[in-house]
């Protein structure tokens, strides 16, 4: 994975926010992070494009999830890289 650090120590309200549940929570697909919302939850497509803008800049990384040892990935999960205190 490559590192933007130019973009690395800039987050958002929301990428911050976002960072929050993953720090609280751990790993988790973005329907799982979906669920840490109150009502009116954010639309998955805008958690999913903050996740991946999150995942350029180094913050997150991801896995692929595979069903019953299918070849092919059916979603992802997303992990932490960098803890809170690094922001420090």
């Amino acid at each position: 994975m490559r590192l933007n650090y130019t973009k690395m120590n800039t987050l958002t309200n929301k990428e911050e926010e976002i960072m929050n549940h993953y720090w609280e929570r751990g790993d988790m697909q973005i329907r799982e992070l979906r669920e840490c919302y109150a009502e009116p939850k954010p639309h998955v497509n805008t958690l999913s494009t903050l996740v991946h803008i999150l995942e350029d800049k180094g913050f997150l990384g991801h896995r692929a999830l595979t069903a019953r040892g299918l070849a092919f990935a059916l979603d992802f999960g997303f992990t932490p890289t960098l803890s809170e205190f690094a922001l420090s």
